[in-house]
Formats: structure tokens, sequence, C-alpha cells
């Protein structure tokens, strides 16, 4: 079965940089595209998302952010309680999970941000991070917790707003 049945990404170097132990986080890194951004805007489209949301003035609007602000904190908790059962409901963590990546997503969609690119700019910071101990985090577990080494960049949105700045005429 291959990688677009199965629905997993191949993340492929988009650099010609030497590699060093098999992976030089300095190597831009992409992913192949996946659907759900195409998924997410056939959906608005499909209900018309988008053009009831133009017709939204300043105010609309910032009303429309926060109540998708609030449908993520709606579907955080009901996940979060999902786990605090005695048997974990284990359909409502996944649909849980994937209900928070869709409305944030879609959010993005909705307000014109590219979210394509906002997921790769924020990967791309992502992978430049170091395996290490962050104090103010307890890692208990003993898991590997990715630290900002000092010469990280974060992300760069800076050219992909969307309609955001509307908020702030």
């Amino acid at each position: 079965m291959s990688n677009t049945e199965t629905g997993w990404v191949d993340f492929v170097p988009t650099s010609d940089k030497t590699m060093v132990n098999n992976f030089d986080r300095s190597i831009e890194w992409s992913a192949a595209p996946n659907h759900w951004p195409q998924d997410i805007e056939h959906m608005h489209s499909t209900y018309g998302v988008h053009e009831a949301v133009k017709k939204l003035d300043k105010e609309k609007l910032k009303s429309y952010l926060e109540f998708r602000l609030n449908f993520l904190h709606e579907e955080l908790n009901e996940t979060t309680e999902a786990i605090r059962q005695e048997k974990i409901d284990c359909e409502e963590v996944v649909d849980g999970l994937i209900d928070l990546c869709v409305v944030a997503i879609g959010t993005l969609n909705v307000f014109g941000v590219n979210e394509q690119k906002a997921w790769d700019e924020v990967h791309k910071a992502n992978m430049n991070k170091k395996v290490g101990i962050k104090p103010e985090r307890p890692n208990e577990l003993g898991l590997p917790d990715l630290i900002k080494p000092s010469d990280w960049v974060a992300p760069d949105h800076s050219d992909n707003h969307g309609i955001l700045p509307k908020l702030n005429e």
C-alpha cells in the first residue's frame, strides 16, 4: 500500500546539503502536500462560510474569531474529559483531536491565511529545535523534549496574515 493510500506523508529534503548522521537539520524539508487544506476549503465552499465571513464588519469578524477560539476550547475540553473516564473513550479522543485540527486549520482558512504555508513555516522552525531539557516544563516521562537552541529562528508569518489585519483597522 502506498503512502498516498494510507494517508501518510513523505518528508523530503528540498536542498542538496550534505547529510550528517543521516539527518541534517539545516536541510530544508518539505512535506508532500496533504489533502486537509483542500478538504476544509471544500467544506467552507459547500456551506458558504467564506461568503458569510466577507459580509462581517470588524466587530463581527472579531466575534467570529472569538467563536472559533471558544470552539477549540470546547473540543479540547471534550477530548480531555474523554481521557478522564475510568475507561478512556478512544473514539472521542480520536474524533476530538481531529476536530481540533479541523477547527484550527479551518479558522486559518476562513481568515484567508495560507494554512499550508503557515504549517510549513512552523514545521521548519520545529525541525531546527534540539532535544534537551526545559526546566520550566517538567518531563517526568523522560520522553524527548524539544528546546530552542540559541540560534533558533521563530516562524515568520509576516506575509501570511490573511484578513486578520482587518481586526486592527
